[in-house]
Formats: C-alpha cells, structure tokens, sequence
C-alpha cells in the first residue's frame, strides 16, 4: 500500500498516479474544527453529470472576524481541479466581507479556463467567479457561527 497526497494524485483529464493494478481504499480527512466552515457549489447540465465547474471551499475564522485559514480548489476550468493558492493567501487575514468578495475576479485573470460544448472560456471564468464568491460567504457564515448553534 501507499499513501498519495490529493495534490499528487490527481492527473490530467481521466488520469490519476494510481497505477494499473492499484485502487483507491481510503481517503483521509482532518477533523474540522468548530471555527471552520466549508462549501461546495457546482454548475452541471443535469443532476448527476460532471461539473461544468465546481467550487470547493473550506476556511476558518479567528475570533476577531478575519480569515485565520483558507482553501479554495475549483474543477471545470481545466483538464484537473486546481487549488487557488494565491487567492488563499490573499484572503487570509482579511474580513469576509463584501470587499474580499469583490476582490474574487481578480485572480481570474491568470487561471486558463477550458473552451469547450459544455461552456466556453468566458462563461467557465464568470461562473467560476460567482461559485467562489458564494462558497466563500457560505463557508464564513458557518465558520463564524458560535459553536453552540453548530
């Protein structure tokens, strides 16, 4: 057996590093604790189809109302899901608020986005937008909860 991080393990389009003979048996997670919240938000033509784009999020709040952690990893704009480093760190230490949330887009301009039948380039960057932007105030509205109404 092996252990493979989920930044190694995910290929191009349809690939992984798993080997021929090699499957999946588990996946780990850390335990969240009761100042994170988390989002998933995905755009699809069909219930039970892939993502056109998806958006994950998880981020923890300090007690004084700013971002103390962040992940954000989107699916959809290219051939493997992405984690948007950048934008995490520019988020951490800042309020949730309308201001971060308008500073979204801008890391858009440096991700390449796939043009295809399912949705071009200009709509995957728009909705990619919209899906983190919403994540994110999602995932802070339950992270900044008190852990009473958790």
């Amino acid at each position: 057996t092996r252990s493979i991080a989920a930044s190694g393990f995910f290929g191009g389009l349809w690939e992984t590093a798993l080997a021929p003979a090699e499957m999946v048996l588990a996946a780990r997670f850390p335990v969240m604790p009761p100042s994170m919240g988390w989002s998933f938000r995905e755009v699809a033509h069909r219930a039970g189809d892939f993502a056109i784009v998806a958006a994950a999020v998880t981020l923890t709040a300090h007690p004084s109302g700013q971002i103390a952690s962040c992940s954000i990893a989107l699916s959809g704009a290219d051939s493997r899901p992405l984690r948007l480093a950048e934008l995490e760190m520019s988020l951490v230490g800042t309020a949730c608020d309308e201001q971060a949330l308008r500073s979204v887009p801008d890391f858009a301009g440096t991700l390449r986005f796939r043009d295809d039948l399912r949705g071009s380039e200009s709509y995957r960057r728009n909705t990619a937008v919209h899906l983190i932007r919403e994540g994110l105030a999602s995932a802070y509205a339950m992270a900044a909860q008190p852990a009473s109404q958790a």
